[in-house]
């Protein structure tokens, strides 16, 4: 089930309490929750402060939740282990607590205190191991579980040659928040935010990837949701999404790949660019009214020549002649991956490519 499915039926009779009839389960907030990134709202731990409603919490978690579950006694015990452990709670609190856990008759009772004090506890937020972002207060929910098929490809095990243009590309995102990465086919830009992705992985509470196909609302669309819909319509499911999507902040990564077209092919680039996430466009088209960073060639003889080497066994052998290939071919990165496997089929020679090129 979603997140707020699991959450109303955890959280059933404060839902069914007519005093909580406009009370609604956000999707982006219940996320939130989940992950330690906001505190649960105050008026569910307030309903549950009360030691009737932490009997009916009881009863509805016996009801609604240890039918779903495989071994609820181990979850059961991984929480007590949990809860004993913690050197945060006072040993009156845990003695208290504990003496509900032994007796088998009142343990689903313990489990529903145990919430209720976890509810009402002094926040802390959960901590990213990224400082900037801890100190900026500006943090998004975590999405890799939200979200399918969202993952960044893996970029080419033999990817070299770019340290100085990943540079670039972090300090651009983080001035800039959209950054057009431009230049022409097979140069590598693909490549090189697929690098980047993993590369600065550490700065970034999400990072999420998506093939431009032509249509970016009907690429949005189109993301899979975990908590998407069967008989929802297509206009549903693209408000839900681009609502979370536009709730995403300035700590999540969204790459839209191979965006080959203008502003004005693709209307709805202007919704997206409101988005507060930092976005990474990669695209063959001039887009010189945006913030843009063109990708040349990489002017690096000894980078391309290693490249060459990954594809040809016998580059070293012909280095001289090699290299003269990458240059006729003005050092383009594709271009030289074909050369170099060409010559690795024994088609040609690297003299006989090299007077051919």
């Amino acid at each position: 089930m979603s997140q707020p499915d699991f959450l109303y039926e955890l959280f059933e009779d404060f839902m069914d309490d007519p005093a909580n009839q406009d009370f609604s389960m956000d999707n982006g907030l219940v996320c939130r929750w989940l992950t330690g990134q906001a505190k649960i709202s105050p008026k569910i731990s307030a309903y549950y402060s009360k030691p009737s409603n932490q009997k009916k919490l009881a009863e509805t978690i016996h009801q609604n939740l240890l039918p779903l579950m495989s071994d609820c006694n181990m979850a059961m015990q991984d929480i007590y282990t949990l809860f004993i452990q913690d050197d945060t709670i006072s040993d009156a609190k845990k003695k208290n607590l504990a003496s509900l856990y032994k007796p088998a008759s009142s343990r689903l009772l313990f489990l529903a205190k145990l919430i209720s004090f976890g509810m009402e506890r002094q926040f802390i937020k959960r901590d990213t191991k990224n400082q900037k972002l801890i100190a900026g207060g500006a943090l998004s929910p975590i999405v890799l579980d939200y979200i399918m098929d969202s993952e960044v490809p893996k970029p080419c095990r033999h990817f070299i040659g770019r340290d100085k243009e990943l540079e670039e590309l972090y300090t651009m995102l983080e001035e800039n928040r959209h950054v057009f990465l431009c230049g022409i086919a097979g140069i590598g830009k693909s490549e090189l935010a697929k690098a980047y992705a993993k590369h600065c992985k550490e700065h970034y509470t999400n990072i999420l990837y998506v093939e431009y196909t032509g249509n970016l609302h009907q690429d949005i669309t189109d993301m899979d949701f975990i908590d998407d819909l069967p008989e929802s319509t297509e206009q549903e499911r693209f408000q839900r999404h681009n609502r979370f999507l536009r709730s995403l902040k300035s700590d999540t990564l969204l790459i839209i790949d191979n965006f080959n077209v203008t502003a004005t092919q693709d209307s709805f680039l202007s919704v997206v660019l409101k988005y507060r996430c930092q976005i990474l466009f990669t695209t063959r088209s001039r887009l010189d009214e945006y913030c843009t960073l063109p990708l040349k060639e990489i002017s690096d003889m000894n980078a391309l020549f290693q490249l060459a080497s990954v594809f040809y066994s016998a580059a070293d052998t012909y280095r001289a002649t090699v290299e003269k290939i990458i240059e006729t071919v003005h050092s383009h990165t594709f271009a030289v991956e074909l050369a170099a496997k060409l010559l690795e089929n024994g088609i040609s020679t690297p003299d006989q490519l090299l007077t051919r090129l």
